[in-house]
Formats: C-alpha cells, structure tokens, sequence
C-alpha cells in the first residue's frame, strides 16, 4: 500500500488539473496553453497558501498560553507586517520565542503595575 502522503500528492495533482480545466473554461481562457494555465494556478496556490499560513501563525499565536501580552503583540506584529513573518513564528518555536523575550517577564500575581516588588 502507498504511503499516505504519495496518496496525498496524486489527490492534489489530480484536484489541481481539474481546477485549472474548471478555471479556463469559466473565465473563457480556453485557447490559453496548459503551461500559462498551469503558472496562473501554482501563482493562485502560492497565494492560498501564504494566507492560510498567515492565518494559522495568527491562531496559533492567540491560543499559546506560554506568552505574555507584550510578547503576543510583537509575534502578532511580526506575522502580521513582516514578509513571511508567518514563516518565521512557525519555524523558530517555543524554546527560542522563550530566549528572544526572556527580559519581558508575565506580571506577579496578585501586583498592580505601580506597586514595587
């Protein structure tokens, strides 16, 4: 039997052939060649993608409960302003996100913001 991600990627050629007929017939594109045709949805699959990992970082960075509020924004900040900021936040993980931000310190239990330590 076939490993799941070989039976994955057969699915996804087959899914992105009949997307890419799908979409030179409704946009009257059909004279167009299957390499144009081809290049419009790896560009189209580029896009989706880049979006939907900008999506899951900003998730996944709302939901971590090991950041602070300062360290939250500046994750969000990054993912969300930053070219392939998404990237970044997905790639570095927990350790290093601990190690960047190890001088902003979650507030003590219990300590308003004007009371010393």
């Amino acid at each position: 039997m076939a490993s799941p991600g070989v039976v994955a990627g057969v699915v996804a050629g087959i899914l992105a052939v009949l997307l890419l007929a799908g979409v030179t017939f409704a946009t009257g594109l059909v004279g167009m060649g299957f390499a144009e045709g081809a290049l419009i949805l790896v560009i189209l699959l580029v896009v989706l993608g880049g979006l939907v990992v900008t999506v899951a970082a900003v998730v996944h960075a709302l939901v971590r409960d090991d950041l602070a509020g300062v360290q939250r924004l500046a994750w969000l900040a990054i993912v969300v302003f930053v070219p392939f900021g998404a990237l970044v936040y997905l790639l570095l993980g927990r350790r290093r996100t601990a190690a960047m931000f190890r001088d902003v310190a979650a507030p003590a239990a219990g300590s308003s913001p004007g009371s010393p330590r």
